[in-house]
């Protein structure tokens, strides 16, 4: 074979590969990188979440961000299914279609249901904004603005962690 045909063979070989290389790095619909002030609102929802398991008596585990659910589901029994907690890609419209039939969120309650519920609603909010938007009652939208207004989630805010404490008996 001659060094013509053959480089010709090897970039034709590389081609196929980058092109193959550059579909693996696509990310899942609604997967995005944030810019600082989303970053910093993401983690404060972050941040708020931990310090109210924690003072539940939970601990850490570090499980991965996200599953296929596919993978994840693939040979669980119906129970399990049935009990899992999935966010759908959104393109597919399944999140959009469940959302208004979501419970509607007590922005005063102190139940660790509502308070996780309100977080959700708020990770939501930030990471899905058009899903949100679109497919979140105008009633859970509202009271998600009351639930902003509690006195933890004030002390949470980007404005309040500006200030950052010198130590922990400060938080």
């Amino acid at each position: 074979m001659s060094n013509l045909a053959s480089n010709s063979t090897n970039v034709a070989n590389q081609s196929a590969f980058y092109l193959n290389t550059k579909n693996t790095w696509l990310l899942p619909d609604g997967v995005v990188d944030l810019l600082s002030t989303e970053a910093v609102k993401q983690e404060t929802l972050r941040y708020q979440l931990t310090r109210i398991l924690i003072s539940h008596g939970y601990e850490f585990i570090s499980p991965p961000m996200i599953e296929y659910t596919e993978s994840l589901l693939g040979y669980a029994s119906e129970d399990v299914k049935l009990q899992t907690f999935k966010i759908i890609d959104q393109l597919t419209g399944l999140l959009s279609n469940l959302l208004p039939n979501a419970p509607q969120l007590d922005a005063q309650s102190d139940a660790l249901g509502q308070i996780f519920f309100g977080i959700a609603l708020g990770y939501l909010k930030l990471r899905l904004a058009e899903v949100f938007d679109k497919a979140v009652t105008e009633a859970n939208k509202a009271a998600l603005e009351q639930f902003y207004q509690r006195d933890f989630m004030q002390k949470t805010q980007s404005t309040a962690l500006e200030k950052l404490p010198t130590s922990i008996s400060q938080l």
